[in-house]
């Protein structure tokens, strides 16, 4: 099935970033000018055996190189900021992908962290982790404030990578850095893969789950300690090829197909353990029947202010899905 969304020519962009204006449909059904019919309510649990708010020890700020680690006879070494190049934007050509190479091979699957930081204050301002299955996911901020999402991939036998940004991009000067773990199992007993260490990112009690409630651009987050967070999500951002357009008179008619959606957002709340925490993020799916988010993600960080910062990844179960 398709849905048709009808906007006004020229705000699509600014509609993404802004608060939007509701109006009643003839269905009843709660949307809005700018597309959010899309709902990513759910409850999100971290992947099977990790936290859903972790935190590799590798991701540290040092920039020496760990030692060598080995369980169940594999083996593997931490290099910790890595040096992978820098990227920059202009208001006439936004950054909207980057990329490198990870200099020691073989990858250890799950064990890559790409950081983005400001080229002259050093601020992070980006994180991009990987899942274990050659995809890099994560978040960074426009202007420092708003949170855009980032999708790529990682080659383990290679150690190239990329990150595509969601539109509008960035603009401005940035470093790169990853933190991973080095693959030094000898080839005969390379069946065993070392995941790296990985511990709770959040001070306190665990988090192990998020429950979502979406209603239009305002989000809920209550995770697994019943502690609460809210904030705002932006518009639903479709790849353009599953974008449809036609213009009458000074209206465009956007006809959104069958594939690939991401929202990014941003919510505040107090922790467990008493920390004011930011979360900034993005959820990922695939848009289906004209009605459906199916494959749910959640992936971002978690920004305790005075405590530790974590990386988010969960999944949700379709089971769920609106």
């Amino acid at each position: 099935m398709k849905k048709a969304i009808r906007l006004l020519a020229g705000v699509v962009l600014a509609g993404a970033l802004a608060g939007c204006e509701w109006e009643s449909t003839p269905s009843s059904e709660a949307t809005s000018s700018s597309g959010y019919f899309v709902n990513f309510s759910g409850v999100y649990r971290g992947a099977p055996g990790r936290y859903l708010v972790s935190s590799y020890s590798l991701s540290s700020s040092s920039t020496t190189t760990g030692g060598g680690t080995s369980s169940g006879g594999s083996s593997s070494v931490a290099f910790v900021n890595e040096n992978q190049g820098s990227a920059s934007g202009s208001s006439a050509l936004p950054l909207t992908k980057f990329g490198g190479n990870l200099a020691k091979i073989p990858v250890v699957s799950g064990s890559v962290t790409i950081f983005m930081r400001d080229a002259s204050t050093s601020t992070l301002i980006g994180t991009f982790n990987d899942t274990g299955a050659g995809q890099l996911q994560g978040t960074a901020l426009l202007e420092g404030v708003v949170p855009i999402s980032g999708l790529g991939e990682i080659n383990y036998a290679t150690g190239a990578w990329y990150i595509n940004l969601s539109l509008p991009g960035l603009t401005g000067s940035f470093s790169l850095s990853a933190s991973y773990r080095q693959d030094t199992t000898p080839e005969s007993d390379s069946s065993t893969v070392d995941t790296g260490t990985v511990s709770s990112g959040a001070t306190g009690g665990t988090i192990y789950s998020f429950t979502v409630q979406q209603d239009g651009s305002s989000i809920s987050i209550i995770d697994n300690n019943g502690k609460q967070y809210f904030g705002t999500a932006a518009a639903p951002v479709f790849t353009s090829e599953n974008l449809q357009s036609s213009t009458s008179g000074s209206t465009t008619e956007t006809v959104t197909q069958d594939g690939p959606v991401t929202m990014s957002f941003n919510a505040t709340g107090t922790s467990a353990a008493g920390f004011t925490v930011n979360i900034v993020g993005s959820f990922n799916g695939l848009y289906t029947d004209g009605q459906r988010v199916t494959g749910r993600t959640i992936s971002g960080t978690w920004i305790e202010v005075g405590g530790k910062t974590g990386d988010i990844y969960g999944l949700a179960d379709d089971s769920t899905a609106n």
